[in-house]
Order: C-alpha cells, then sequence, then structure tokens
C-alpha cells in the first residue's frame, strides 16, 4: 500500500503532516508512506492514488483527528476486500 500525504508547505500544515505519517506508520507499517510538500492550503491524503481525505472537502475545512485517516484507511482495505471477494464470486453491481 503506498499513502501519499500532501500538504501545504507554509502554515501549520508540516506538523499535521508529520502527525498524520507517524500514525499511518504505526497502524500500517509495511506500507510506504510519503509526504509532498506543496501550495495552496492543500492537505490531502491518498491510498493507492485514491483520495481517502481532503481538508477541503471535510465541514469545517478541519485536519483529521488523531485516529480517524486509520479508520478510513482501513474502510478503504475493506472495501477493497469486498469488491476481490465479489469478483471471485462473480458478483456483479
Amino acid at each position: 500500500m503506498r499513502i501519499v500525504i500532501e500538504y501545504c508547505g507554509s502554515g501549520d500544515y508540516r506538523p499535521h503532516a508529520f502527525r498524520a505519517e507517524a500514525e499511518l506508520k504505526g497502524a500500517y507499517p509495511d506500507s510506504t508512506i510519503v509526504r509532498v510538500e506543496s501550495s495552496g492550503e492543500i492537505f490531502e491524503v491518498k491510498c493507492d492514488g485514491m483520495l481517502v481525505y481532503s481538508k477541503q472537502q471535510v465541514p469545517g475545512d478541519r485536519f483529521p483527528i488523531t485516529g480517524e485517516l486509520t479508520k478510513l484507511l482501513g474502510n478503504k482495505e475493506r472495501a477493497r476486500e469486498l469488491e476481490k471477494e465479489r469478483a471471485k464470486q462473480g458478483i456483479e453491481d
């Protein structure tokens, strides 16, 4: 699993990116986690190219709270597992 944390290099975004990285490393130690500094008040987390969290799309334009990213990534992983199982069984939507 490849996780990318893209964050604005100015303001108070950096500490949130480091905290998110630490949280995700603890929960997914075998994953590749990359921090990408950008601009424009962005704070996004993607897993294997899929957007998992965007500060700009969350009510209140807030940073993730402790445990939130781990939960969101867990939900994505569970959804992938169910998709694979459904494909094995030949089940379509």
